[in-house]
């Protein structure tokens, strides 16, 4: 059934990310304006500061035990209620550290509740944090943060499960969160697992200074090459030019297949210029080299990157800024960015040439970025809706609709439902459900509901266009389960010149199923009559 759902995700276009909106770690769109736009030449803000707890997050508590538990071993008798209570306290569980709870979008003390401990570590190692989807990224953001009491079963290191959490935390990009995690650490609970990923966090910041040492203490121990190269760039930085390359040799025979940083490193330490492989996608070590040498970097190479490396990329000032932005785009679609940050980068871009070839030519990013530009701009209704018009239009070429739809969200929800904008109202309500409004969506889709009709054919279309979106898209309380509309819904869409309408109605029935919506026989029948 799950998979069903994804699917029909997939065909409505983006829409997916609103069938189950979770509690985001941060608001994906204000309705606060932007800052107007600005022609000042092109300089990227710092990156992301994910939001802290309403209140300082407190040390969670170790599990309690009785009283009994807590009794002196060598105290024989049964201790009154009154009387003070001697023994050792069980040894703090670093695991139990988080940055959520039940309140702020944590998912509760309890959440490994009856789960032993061994199947908790095996499923988080395996947890995806790269889906195409940004809602299951912040989900899984989500279950990773909160702040928990361990799982039941006998205690491994309690670093190991900490690691993990924040080995998969850096593996999605939410590398800001690991630096408030580790910062929560002492220093004797930092092992080598967790200041690895800890390590990915600083360098994103580009703080030297500090990971610099970790490499040198973890550098002769460590099984893992990552540290060889961070002390190699980190020998070179002080000026120690024969122990680096000392260090890149001794790379070059341990990880002969990593010819990008080698040629990198060449360069880096005076050598001949680096050529980097077509398919290259970059590490975070690599973008270190790529930064100090000031190297341009290809589309592909972004479009490669992880989520860690597109918040690195986010925060490099020399780089093309349309690649900034494509990078940005990409953070943001998978919950990597707080849309906030994309939208400073929107400002901050150059605007759109008036020249309309000129225009034409620019990148898609760029454009995006003018066009939001151009959107609050915009004060009168009819020309705020033209040029949000635009922005669908380029986000649709570009596959940023989530990005645009998002970042353009006080834009949208300034416009009132009208007839007169009946032209818009598909795009808006798609718009508006990506970007998390859905009272205002349902105001849209009502507003197309009550101009359809049989000399309107136009909102007629645009009823049963959107009448799948906003029934995945809302509570029950928004709009009633009612069996009969998915029967009209179903005469009106499929279609035997287009057999692709039998399995969008399969999709769509299938994710109403698992949502426990009604389907009823009358709609099993038609779908079934369908050839």
């Amino acid at each position: 059934m799950q998979i069903a759902v994804i699917g029909v995700g997939a065909w409505l276009g983006a829409c997916g990310h609103a069938w189950a909106q979770p509690t985001p770690l941060y608001p994906p769109a204000t309705r606060t304006a932007p800052p107007p736009a600005q022609t000042a030449p092109y300089s990227p803000p710092a990156g992301p500061t994910y939001p802290q707890p309403a209140t300082p997050a407190p040390a969670p508590a170790p599990v309690q035990t009785s009283p009994a538990e807590m009794q002196s071993p060598t105290d024989s008798t049964a201790a009154s209620p009154d009387a003070i209570q001697i023994g050792e306290l069980p040894a703090f569980d670093i695991s139990t550290l988080g940055l959520l709870d039940a309140e702020n979008g944590g998912f509760g003390t309890d959440l490994w509740a009856r789960t032993e401990r061994p199947l908790v570590e095996t499923l988080i190692a395996q947890l995806p944090m790269q889906a195409a989807s940004r809602s299951r990224n912040i989900i899984a953001a989500r279950l990773l943060l909160s702040r928990a009491n361990p799982p039941a079963g006998e205690r491994s290191d309690g670093h190991a499960l900490l690691a993990l959490r924040l080995e998969r935390l850096a593996a999605g990009g939410w590398l800001d969160a690991v630096g408030q995690l580790v910062g929560k650490l002492a220093e004797p609970d930092k092992s080598p697992a967790i200041l690895r990923s800890h390590a990915d966090y600083l360098l994103v910041q580009n703080d030297l200074r500090t990971v610099c040492p970790i490499a040198d203490q973890l550098v002769a121990d460590s099984p893992d090459i990552f540290w060889l190269k961070l002390s190699a760039i980190c020998k070179l930085d002080a000026g120690n030019l024969s122990a680096a390359q000392l260090a890149a040799e001794l790379i070059a025979e341990l990880d002969p297949t990593d010819t990008a940083f080698q040629s990198l490193f060449l360069q880096a330490a005076g050598g001949a210029p680096a050529t980097l492989p077509d398919d290259f996608s970059p590490t975070l070590v690599q973008l270190l080299l790529i930064r100090r040498l000031g190297l341009p970097l290809t589309e592909a190479a972004v479009n490669a990157a992880s989520p860690a490396s597109l918040l690195a990329l986010t925060r490099m000032r020399d780089l093309d800024p349309g690649l900034v932005i494509a990078a940005a785009e990409r953070a943001e679609a998978i919950g990597a960015l707080p849309t906030s940050e994309l939208i400073k980068l929107y400002t901050a871009a150059p605007p759109l040439p008036e020249d309309p070839e000129a225009a034409k030519a620019i990148t898609a990013p760029l454009r995006n970025a003018g066009l939001y530009q151009a959107v609050q701009a915009q004060q009168a209704s009819r020309a705020r809706a033209l040029a949000l018009s635009a922005a669908f239009d380029a986000a649709h070429e570009s596959d940023t609709l989530g990005p645009v739809a998002r970042s353009n969200l006080t834009a949208m929800a300034s416009l009132q439902p009208g007839r007169e904008l009946l032209w818009l109202s598909g795009n808006l309500t798609r718009g508006l459900l990506i970007a998390g409004d859905s009272r205002a969506a349902l105001s849209w889709y009502q507003m197309v509901r009550l101009a359809a009709s049989p000399a309107n054919i136009e909102a007629q279309r645009m009823a049963q266009f959107l009448w799948p979106l906003m029934r995945l898209a809302l509570s029950e309380a928004q709009m009633a389960d009612d069996p009969t509309q998915l029967v009209r819904w179903l005469d009106l869409h499929l279609d035997r010149a287009r057999p692709e309408t039998r399995m969008q109605a399969e999709l769509l029935m299938a994710a109403m199923d698992g949502l426990g919506l009604s389907v009823s026989e009358p709609a099993l029948t038609r779908l079934a009559l369908f050839p």
